[in-house]
């Protein structure tokens, strides 16, 4: 399954045994480039100074990384993080590779379809998957983006 750090609840939720890597090179040579995203801050020039010490703080302090980390299972952007749990770790390695996710609203309904397939694929049987798949690929020729 390729998919990202928000798919892990529902993977250990069913007991799967899993492990992460990054995608392996194909032909021995062309290393595979996912989407991949960031959480970011935004504010408007009206914010306040105590808002912008906040924003840096929580997005450069070590401390803050490793605590996101262990607690929420948070990828660190902050380099020399230490990483204990090996989920964690796979994704590290992973997004070593990515291109940034553009922004688009039109691909919202596009995650929505495929997350729906992805947890019928983790929970289900092949037939359900299979309706999943063609129901996913109906709602998104129905909003114009076949």
């Amino acid at each position: 399954m390729v998919n990202g750090p928000w798919s892990i609840g529902a993977v250990k939720k069913a007991g799967i045994d899993f492990f992460v890597a990054p995608l392996p090179p194909i032909n021995g040579t062309y290393v595979p480039k996912p989407y991949g995203g960031l959480k970011m801050f935004y504010a408007t020039i009206y914010v306040s100074k105590e808002a912008i010490d906040f924003m840096k703080w929580f997005t450069t302090d070590p401390q803050v990384a490793k605590i996101l980390v262990q607690k929420l299972g948070y990828v660190p952007v902050i380099k020399d993080t230490q990483i204990q749990d090996p989920v964690v770790q796979g994704f590290y390695e992973a997004i070593k590779n990515v291109y940034l996710m553009p922004v688009s609203p039109k691909m919202q309904p596009v995650w929505g379809a495929v997350d729906i397939v992805i947890q019928n694929a983790i929970v289900s049987d092949q037939k359900t998957i299979t309706q999943a798949v063609q129901d996913a690929a109906k709602d998104l020729c129905a909003r114009g983006l076949c």
